[in-house]
C-alpha cells in the first residue's frame, strides 16, 4: 500500500505523522480483532517523538 500526503502547512507535519502512525497501528489491531478504542495518548506521544526528530 501507498500512501501520499501533500503537506500545505510544515507546522502540521507532526500532527500528520502521529496520526498517520497511529492509525496504521490501529489498523492492525483491528484486523487481529483487538482494538479497544482510539489511542490518542499514543498520538500525543507520538507528536512529541517526531517533533524531536524533526527538530521542532
Amino acid at each position: 500500500m501507498v500512501l501520499t500526503h501533500t503537506f500545505y502547512k510544515t507546522d502540521y507535519i507532526p500532527n500528520f505523522l502521529a496520526g498517520w502512525h497511529v492509525h496504521l497501528d490501529v489498523l492492525a489491531d483491528v484486523l487481529e480483532e483487538k482494538h479497544e478504542g482510539f489511542p490518542w495518548d499514543k498520538v500525543k506521544a507520538m507528536k512529541k517523538e517526531y517533533m524531536n526528530k524533526l527538530g521542532q
